[in-house]
């Protein structure tokens, strides 16, 4: 099973926009996004899938590894997305990392998210939220299912901010103690954000 897998393994320096995928069926390892698998000093704007998205680590609906002075602007998915086995791995309805000074906003996913790895992260719109890193504008509604830490918008929000957000979708943890409506755990910045269920 391959790492980067998406319609773009993985970008560097790129500027994608106005591009949708329908019925997306992706399958991979680490890094796994139905439009990139792994984003690097990316901007991706007016972007949407569809579909299935499954891995092991690092999985989202339209970005897996979203890093490194990425962004994501107004875009969404409504793909399923799973994440079969890792260590700290993570998934996301959108992304399934948002790292290292990258961006969401103006953005959301309605799929179900699930986490099946043992220290997973699992959030319905983002799987982790880390360093100096921010989520603005930007929504959650579909269910997030996980054994370790879940929330309805994000899974962990570390050293970042979320800001005028929410999430609206039913919030499950198997044996994990870490559970939340808006965000499972934290240690960074939240404003303005709620959980209505």
């Amino acid at each position: 099973v391959q790492n980067d897998v998406g319609l773009f393994g993985a970008t560097n320096n790129t500027t994608i926009q106005n591009i949708g995928l329908i019925q997306a069926n992706i399958k991979g390892s680490l890094g796994v996004g139905a439009l990139i698998g792994r984003a690097e000093y990316t901007n991706t704007s007016n972007a949407f899938s569809t579909g299935l998205v499954n891995g092991y680590q690092g999985v989202g609906g339209l970005v897996g590894v979203h890093q490194n002075q990425s962004s994501i602007l107004s875009s969404y998915s409504n793909a399923q997305v799973t994440a079969t086995y890792g260590f700290a791995g993570f998934a996301g309805g959108l992304s399934g990392e948002n790292t290292n000074s990258s961006w969401i906003e103006n953005s959301y996913a309605t799929g179900a998210v699930q986490a099946q790895g043992y220290n997973s992260n699992a959030g319905g719109l983002s799987g982790n939220n880390f360093n100096n890193s921010v989520i603005k504008n930007s929504y959650a509604t579909g269910a997030v299912s996980g054994i370790d830490t879940v929330g309805g918008l994000l899974g962990n929000n570390d050293s970042s901010t979320v800001e005028n957000s929410y999430a609206t979708g039913q919030v499950s943890i198997s044996t994990g103690t870490q559970q939340g409506g808006l965000v499972g755990r934290t240690r960074g910045t939240i404003k303005n954000s709620y959980w209505n269920k």
